[in-house]
């Protein structure tokens, strides 16, 4: 039976599935707390089950917007959609763990992960995961990091629910 969803929700779906895969038990060194939304800063606590005192990463995914790719073939429509990914690090005040070492960590999993399957099981034609750029807050302090990776896909012209 066919996916219901549009081409682009799948590939989202696909994103967010792959960054709860980012797991110690998975063979990456963070679990990572993902969320499909735009991040409320003040809201950025721990996950469930973790400590107040321990460290956790916080995931956001969203969508910005899509711009169209010329080099679709015939009778199809060919897209580039950033998706936004932010991940922001709570250490422990008493942490002795420098923050690159965690900044490095971090931005190595989420990229493993993302280049793993870069067509993202067949709906994708790539996944481009270009440099992250750090998140830091007004006080100048370290809080994360963000990719804007890019996915370039194609659906029918006239049908953005098939390839």
């Amino acid at each position: 039976m066919a996916n219901s969803d549009p081409i682009i929700e799948q590939i989202a779906q696909d994103i967010e599935e792959t960054l709860r895969g980012v797991r110690k038990q998975a063979g990456f060194q963070i679990d990572l707390a993902v969320e499909r939304t735009v991040p409320d800063r003040e809201g950025v606590g721990p996950p469930e089950g973790v400590e107040p005192g321990d460290s956790h990463y916080r995931c956001y995914l969203f969508q910005d917007e899509p711009y169209e790719d010329a080099s679709a073939p015939q009778q199809h429509l060919a897209w580039m959609m950033p998706f936004v990914v932010q991940v922001f690090i709570v250490e422990p005040q008493t942490s002795d763990v420098p923050v690159d070492r965690r900044m490095n960590i971090i931005a190595a999993d989420v990229f493993r992960a993302l280049r793993a399957d870069r067509h993202r099981s067949g709906l994708a034609n790539d996944t481009v995961v270009p440099p992250y750029r750090q998140i830091v807050n007004e006080a100048g302090e370290f809080e994360g990091i963000e990719y804007i990776v890019e996915i370039k896909y194609r659906h029918l012209q006239d049908d953005p629910y098939r390839r």
